[in-house]
């Protein structure tokens, strides 16, 4: 819970610390809550993205482009939706062989009232910056998607529209069935972008923002560093460090120190200077 509510923080401090499951926690949180961490909030209640080193905020502007790309495909399956007792199969185009005419489109016309219901709530919900401009980045608007039944559209919300459009309460209940059918369609579209891969139960801590994004191992920035480290010296730099940050010797003073001189003892011993004589 700690790393969700401070994604960036702990994506820093993770980093430091080496550890590839804090950081893979961190980063899913930080793309899920990305509008709320580009802004500095006088409680200073979260790290922000700008305090970031490159490494760790290229990958999380690199999911976060990915899961926007995501949240638009899912946009475009929804808006490109027709439910399938609607569709007819091609025609011939000759009055005399065609069967699909007025009167058989007429008989669809309570899925096509439910259609335009959904299709009107959903374009509202695009308007009013409720997808993916939102601060959540339309999560909310999927998880209602992804729950269907009367987590929107409601029969208080559908009400208004048979005041524009006043029905029998029998054809009222023939709409709002096929509207239940429309929404459990719908479904489908939204798992991906609501997929869990964090660890935290989203469920138990209510979270509200997505935690789908995939983190690779081949992604972490922990070995990527280390070999820029190394590349920094380059082939020309000829110092080898002590252990403990001593006295620094090149190459060559390095073999004139390793070279050994032959020692004879007082007892006429011969040894290597340097050798352990057991």
């Amino acid at each position: 819970m700690l790393v969700s509510q401070d994604p960036c923080g702990w994506a820093s401090l993770s980093k430091r610390l080496q550890s590839r499951s804090i950081f893979r926690e961190a980063i899913i949180h930080a793309v899920g809550r990305y509008h709320e961490m580009k802004r500095t909030t006088d409680e200073g209640r979260f790290t922000t993205l700008d305090s970031l080193d490159h490494s760790i905020r290229d990958l999380i502007d690199k999911k976060y482009d990915a899961l926007i790309k995501a949240t638009k495909e899912v946009q475009s399956r929804i808006a490109a939706y027709y439910p399938a007792e609607l569709r007819r199969t091609a025609v011939t185009g000759r009055v005399d062989r065609d069967p699909i005419g007025r009167k058989d489109y007429s008989n669809d016309i309570f899925t096509w009232m439910a259609l335009s219901l959904f299709r009107h709530w959903y374009t509202l919900a695009i308007i009013h910056g409720k997808t993916h401009d939102a601060t959540d980045m339309g999560y909310s608007i999927y998880k209602n998607i992804a729950e269907g039944g009367h987590a929107y559209l409601d029969r208080n919300m559908t009400s208004q529209f048979h005041t524009l459009f006043p029905m029998s309460s029998k054809a009222q209940a023939v709409v709002h069935t096929k509207l239940d059918g429309v929404k459990e369609d719908m479904k489908i579209f939204v798992e991906p972008v609501l997929k869990v891969c964090c660890h935290l139960d989203v469920v138990r801590y209510d979270v509200k923002w997505f935690t789908c994004v995939e983190v690779h191992e081949d992604e972490f920035p922990f070995d990527m560093d280390e070999d820029e480290d190394v590349a920094v010296g380059g082939q020309d730099d000829k110092v080898n460090k002590g252990l403990n940050g001593g006295d620094q010797l090149s190459e060559a003073e390095d073999d004139d120190a390793n070279m050994t001189e032959t020692v004879v003892d007082d007892d006429g011993y011969e040894y290597e200077e340097g050798e352990i004589l057991e």
